[in-house]
């Protein structure tokens, strides 16, 4: 079964449930993939994977989609090369040959990456000779074949992400490292539902995923290393946080206000396509010199059963089913989280994009508690305290049990006061407390504030700056915190001459 595409996505040769049966992929490597991928591959879907049923998603024992080697093939090719084939739900088999020597892989890997293997299909679908580089997915290569490593630019508790340029090309690109915590377990669920939901997309606004690539693993007398797997994306120059954190950047209203417009325009496409991101960030945002802004790190999205919110109404309407709450970087999780709510819609995703809109005025998190306490705390104080007609029921929600909240006054209004009248009021829908009623980024982006003077800027029109990246900030943080450390006497020395 194959899943339903997005409605705005661009019409593409690859079907979300598709395999690119690959040239000389490490056994383990295939192994690990085809145990991860059997249910997506059977069930055509990822979408109901989540911390709550993923233990019935465990069993990876099934024969349809498995990528296995012809038994045939020694034999049944004059030019030595083995045959591999995915076999599908009618139990007929589509193939493709691998080379035999390293050497053959940079002339044969271009040919192998236009061979599509469709679950359930007996035939293999060619691909089209010019493929728009930023819309589609190109298949699996090798990383030390096809890229050269130039430097760490993040880390995380999913992945690394390095910057790299292509060889053939000259193309930068990042090269997110899955990390494997427990290769037991097979493919990480977090990482397997990434590389599906971007491969479903195509705007943008939205981070594409360009291609996978493996480095193999090394095992002799010498060398112990283990293969890794990575997801390849364009590189961009910035993201947010790095920008924000840079004492030489201030951003104009005209600038903040075209950001926002694009930060708006990628989550209405998501959540047209029913899909929560769920870790909204400035971190998650990244920006290139040329002004575009792109949404990045899937690895906690997942597929919603509602509908997508409409222009128009309300809020995002009642949520239908349960998924968990531990999810969203507690500066930007919704007070709805914070409380135990299981039942949560495409709000979740506005409460973090507010947050982002104020920081982008304060150049700091505007709610950075110590602990979700302390966070549910600072919401409070800035928004006023919840009650049953600013947030019904939420006494009633699973933490919130006992919790008694001393009556703050609101203080949003007075405290974001040089936004300006319009820009307070849009921030203010997008932090309300009752999740009901919180705006949607279809009515966000129609909001008065992005048709107020001035006006949002273009982005060819905004300003270039240095490369900027979280990861960096968060290293200086690290340096300037420890600049001096004890020496053997008990002395204080300079731990970094710079400082």
């Amino acid at each position: 079964m194959t899943a339903k595409r997005p409605a705005e996505t661009a019409s593409s040769p690859l079907p979300p449930s598709s395999i690119i049966a690959h040239s000389t992929s490490p056994p383990t490597i295939r192994r690990k993939l085809n145990n991860s991928l059997h249910a997506s591959i059977k069930r055509g879907s990822t979408e109901d994977w989540d911390s709550g049923d993923y233990e019935s998603q465990k069993d990876n024992t099934t024969e349809e989609g498995e990528i296995v080697e012809s038994p045939a093939a020694p034999s049944s090719r004059s030019d030595g090369r083995r045959v591999f084939h995915i076999k599908g739900s009618d139990g007929q088999h589509g193939s493709a040959s691998t080379p035999s020597s390293p050497a053959q892989l940079e002339q044969d890997r271009v040919k192998l990456s236009q061979v599509v293997i469709a679950s359930g299909s007996s035939t293999p679908k060619a691909l089209p000779s010019s493929i728009p580089i930023k819309h589609h997915f190109y298949g699996c290569s090798f990383a030390k074949v096809e890229y050269d490593e130039l430097g760490k630019l993040g880390e995380g508790t999913f992945g690394e992400v390095y910057k790299a340029r292509h060889k053939r090309t000259g193309r930068l690109v990042a090269l997110k490292k899955i990390l494997m915590h427990n290769e037991k377990e097979g493919f990480p669920i977090t990482a397997l539902r990434e590389i599906r939901i971007l491969k479903e997309l195509s705007h943008k606004n939205v981070i594409p995923l360009l291609e996978m690539t493996i480095e193999r693993a090394v095992w002799d007398k010498n060398t112990k290393k283990r293969g890794q797997i990575y997801m390849v994306t364009p590189y961009m120059d910035h993201d947010l946080a790095g920008l924000l954190e840079n004492p030489s950047v201030s951003f104009s209203i005209a600038q903040i206000k075209c950001y926002m417009l694009q930060l708006l325009a990628g989550t209405k496409y998501l959540h047209d396509n029913q899909i929560l991101h769920r870790d909204m960030k400035a971190a998650n945002l990244l920006i290139d010199n040329e002004g575009i802004l792109k949404i990045a790190d899937f690895g906690l999205a997942r597929k919603f059963e509602e509908e997508p919110p409409k222009f128009g109404d309300e809020g995002a309407g009642p949520a239908r089913r349960e998924y968990t709450n531990c999810v969203v970087t507690r500066w930007y999780r919704p007070p709805e989280l914070l409380l135990g709510e299981r039942k949560y819609t495409a709000a979740i995703d506005m409460w973090g994009v507010g947050c982002i809109f104020g920081e982008m005025y304060r150049h700091k998190p505007i709610l950075a508690g110590t602990s979700d306490m302390d966070q549910l705390q600072k919401i409070f104080m800035l928004c006023g305290s919840p009650t049953q007609e600013a947030m019904p029921g939420w006494d009633k929600l699973p933490d919130a049990g006992g919790l008694r909240f001393p009556q703050f006054p609101r203080r949003l209004e007075s405290d974001f006061n040089e936004i300006g009248a319009v820009g307070v009021a849009l921030l203010a829908d997008m932090l309300t407390l009752d999740p009901r009623k919180r705006i949607t980024a279809v009515n966000a982006i129609s909001h008065s504030f992005f048709t107020t003077k001035p006006l949002p800027a273009a982005p060819h029109e905004l300003p270039s700056y240095v490369s900027s990246h979280e990861y960096d900030a968060r290293k200086l943080r690290e340096q300037r915190a420890i600049r001096y450390e004890p020496n053997s006497r008990g002395r204080q020395q300079r731990w970094n001459q710079g400082q």
